[in-house]
């Protein structure tokens, strides 16, 4: 193997690469980087054995090959070389040669005949989707993925996809995000829906590689993987197996107290008023709803708070307690100036939504004080 190749493009390829490690390994083989050289291309893929992230960079390759080589060692050999272009080469021996400069660095290669295969779950028809979406919405959704849940399928986000409707769910049994994406989908040939379950992991991943702009993406699925196209990046994840909590029948058909608030306005007084609340371990800030105001208190043996701001209230007055913590996640990630939120007594759940936006619906279980 021998190929010549710009230091940024290897560098960053790898540190894309490289976000697949795992920080304990279960096989040696998995801290290391797979490299194939082929048609100037080289492709380094990194795995901890389900999630597998493959980027691509122009190369001049001259003798194709293949090898693996210790991710993280390659990683700062190649971000410390001093020259723009590196060559690498690979003898008989597996003994991986880095030059450039007049600088020479070496390391030892392996084959890489038992290196984990990539499962690429290729359609005829794969869905395309702006970055921009898909990016805000995995933002959007990652905070209410558990962590470390029994129920395996509450570790990942919930992916549904529909000719009409992109619709992605995180839930930890506290909080719930619902982020939708409506727009004309084309499914593969035969398919009215397709949903899978996605490790939190793989999203935050995914979520990296996209831009903030509309370049599109590709996703393809099927039982037991996924696998994303993301510009000269392919990330391909296992899926948890399972079925997904109902998370609609946890949804109010109804309400009894509505407020709209201003968001940034709440957010400041449920932090402050956490910062009382945590010296109890219990995180506890109540809200008290009555005549256009919103109340916001709490109390602990070295202090209270007690805030008040204008609010539409509409139905009945109320006094509810929440987690503080949880509370202030899901209004950071309400996005507009302003905040609806719907309530049914003190012990039910709530729903909390941009105002006039039906495409971001969160929803927070109250606490009994």
């Amino acid at each position: 193997m021998k190929f010549i190749c710009q230091k940024s493009d290897l560098s960053g390829a790898i540190q894309n690469a490289s976000k697949a490690l795992s920080a304990r390994p279960s096989i040696a083989i998995l801290e290391c980087i797979h490299i194939i050289a082929e048609n100037n291309t080289l492709k380094l893929t990194c795995s901890d054995g389900a999630l597998y992230i493959r980027s691509e960079v122009p190369a001049q390759v001259e003798v194709p090959g293949s090898a693996i080589i210790d991710a993280r060692l390659f990683s700062d050999i190649i971000r410390h070389f001093p020259s723009n272009a590196v060559n690498v080469s690979m003898d008989a021996n597996k003994l991986i040669t880095v030059t450039g400069s007049g600088n020479r660095s070496t390391i030892a290669g392996q084959s890489d005949s038992n290196y984990p295969v990539l499962n690429r779950p290729i359609q005829d028809e794969g869905i395309h989707l702006p970055q921009n979406i898909l990016k805000s919405m995995i933002s959007h959704v990652l905070f209410a993925i558990a962590i470390g849940e029994v129920r395996e399928t509450l570790n990942g986000g919930f992916l549904e996809i529909t000719r009409s409707e992109l619709r992605l769910v995180g839930l930890d049994g506290f909080k719930l995000s619902i982020q939708k994406f409506q727009d004309h989908i084309v499914l593969p040939d035969g398919k009215e829906s397709l949903s899978c379950i996605i490790p939190s992991k793989a999203l935050a991943e995914v979520s990296h590689m996209c831009s903030d702009d509309e370049q599109m993406l590709t996703i393809h699925m099927n039982a037991s993987n996924v696998l994303f196209v993301i510009n000269n990046n392919i990330i391909t994840s296992t899926l948890y197996a399972g079925t997904y909590l109902n998370y609609q029948s946890l949804l109010p058909k109804s309400w009894e107290t509505r407020i709209v608030v201003k968001k940034d306005s709440l957010l400041g007084a449920v932090e402050r008023a956490g910062l009382i609340a945590r010296t109890l371990n219990n995180n506890i800030v109540k809200l008290k709803i009555e005549d256009s105001q919103v109340h916001v208190n709490s109390k602990s043996e070295v202090g209270d708070v007690h805030e008040v701001m204008d609010a539409e209230v509409d139905g009945k007055p109320l006094e509810i307690a929440f987690n503080g913590k949880y509370l202030s996640e899901v209004l950071k990630n309400v996005d507009v100036e302003r905040c609806e939120i719907h309530m049914n007594g003190p012990l039910a759940p709530c729903v909390v939504t941009p105002y006039n936006n039906p495409n971001q619906t969160y929803l927070l279980m109250s606490v009994r004080v």
